[in-house]
């Protein structure tokens, strides 16, 4: 064994009890020499350990050392240090951490999946507060509700009966359905009758015998719906228009609509209708369910997406140009994202792409595109004004297409920054 193996874990246990100016210089110190002396050995250098202070920190609750960490590194709200800190907070319920982190780091990701099973209702609530102080901001325009159905959702997954209490008090538009759904699945008896009792409250309609007494019976919850208020069960006319927009069936879209029934809705996946045409590619149920106001934003506990980035994420780029021409608002960094994982071209053109966005590991869309080896796309961002910065690990656009071998990436950002 070499002279100089110390074992990772008492390093680790060292970085996460870090709690002055000192501590981690001398934690520093003592790495960078490890890893100068032994780098088969180390695979984290000084700046690696620094990170790893700020992770240790968060997730053992040590705020005075996690503040410290923090002063003496550069990190912005994308890097991986700091978003996973918040994901082991949430994950620890110490809200303390996560409101630090939030105030520190203001556009950081906001991963609610992480406060559960935990279900601790101050970092559920710091989560949400931290997305409604940012939502005028163009990007951010729906995550305040979104994050909230993303957490009534998992609240039901996990019977938090009293957090899902708190946020239907507090987001009482909040569609039930993929939440009653999800409560069939944890078989949680206690979380159905909430559900129902909110839906009578709240006059709500948030199930069809269509669709989930089979499922109901199948988890043994069938009798709690069978007694339930007729009120809250929706109507036949109601599926029907939800069938329609998913099979595409235009003529019997049009006449529910005309018969009155709202298009505010959603099925027990947490999809409204809009989505299903989308999906369906039926470009005049969009257009219908546009004229009538149909909500625009959706998303279940494993995803936010509103209608452009589902329609680029699937490739469904006539639609996409009626969403254009309806001047659907959208979430530009999201979208351009998935044109650019999609690699198409002829979606890009139709896209405003955000060319300040920074993704994780501090990556811009240039520096995705370039990475991806998508000319297409980098052509479309430097025709934007997308600046040649550098990431989170020092490297620019120009680099990823050189560790790529792309020269027809390179060749474009040469022509524009040299």
């Amino acid at each position: 064994m070499p002279l100089f193996s110390i074992p990772s874990e008492i390093l680790f246990l060292i970085a996460e009890q870090c709690d002055s100016l000192s501590d981690i210089c001398h934690l520093r110190t003592t790495c960078r020499k490890l890893y100068s002396l032994t780098p088969y050995l180390y695979k984290y250098d000084a700046e690696s350990w620094g990170s790893i202070a700020v992770t240790r920190s968060a997730s053992k609750g040590n705020s005075d050392s996690l503040k410290i960490a923090l002063r003496h590194g550069k990190y912005r709200e994308t890097c991986y240090a700091i978003r996973k800190s918040l994901s082991l907070a949430c994950e620890a319920g110490n809200a303390n951490i996560v409101e630090l982190l939030v105030k520190e780091f203001p556009l950081i990701h906001l991963n609610m999946r992480s406060a559960f099973p935990r279900g601790e209702r101050n970092v559920i609530m710091l989560l949400l507060e931290a997305a409604a102080a940012r939502k005028a901001q163009p990007c951010f325009i729906h995550e305040e509700k979104q994050l909230a159905r993303e957490a009534l959702q998992l609240a039901s997954s996990h019977g938090c009966c009293e957090v899902a209490t708190l946020i239907l008090e507090r987001y009482p538009q909040l569609h039930l359905d993929r939440a009653l759904s999800n409560a069939f699945f944890s078989r949680n008896r206690s979380m159905v009758q909430l559900l129902i009792r909110t839906a009578v409250a709240q006059s709500k309609r948030f199930f069809s015998s269509c669709e989930i007494l089979q499922k109901a019976q199948f988890y043994g919850i069938s009798d709690l719906l069978e007694t339930a208020p007729t009120n809250v069960r929706r109507t036949h006319e109601e599926f029907l228009l939800m069938e329609a927009c998913r099979s595409g069936d235009h003529v019997i879209a049009s006449r529910m609509i005309e018969q009155g029934v709202p298009v505010d809705m959603e099925d027990s996946m947490g999809m409204p209708p809009l989505f299903h045409a989308i999906e369906k590619e039926c470009d005049p149920i969009v257009q219908l369910l546009l004229e009538n106001s149909a909500p625009i934003d959706a998303g279940s506990e494993n995803d936010r997406l509103d209608a452009v980035a589902y329609a680029v994420l699937y490739g469904k780029i006539d639609i996409l140009r009626t969403l254009m021409r309806n001047k659907v608002p959208y979430n530009r960094a999201s979208a351009f994202l998935f044109a650019i994982n999609n690699r198409n071209p002829d979606i890009l053109k139709l896209l405003q792409p955000d060319i300040d966005k920074r993704y994780i590991n501090g990556k811009t869309a240039l520096h995705i595109a370039a990475d991806k080896g998508f000319p297409e796309a980098v052509d479309v961002l430097l025709k934007a004004g997308a600046p040649a910065l550098k990431d989170d690990r020092g490297y620019t656009p120009r680099d990823y297409a050189q560790f790529r071998g792309d020269r027809d990436v390179l060749k474009l950002l040469d022509n524009v920054y040299t």
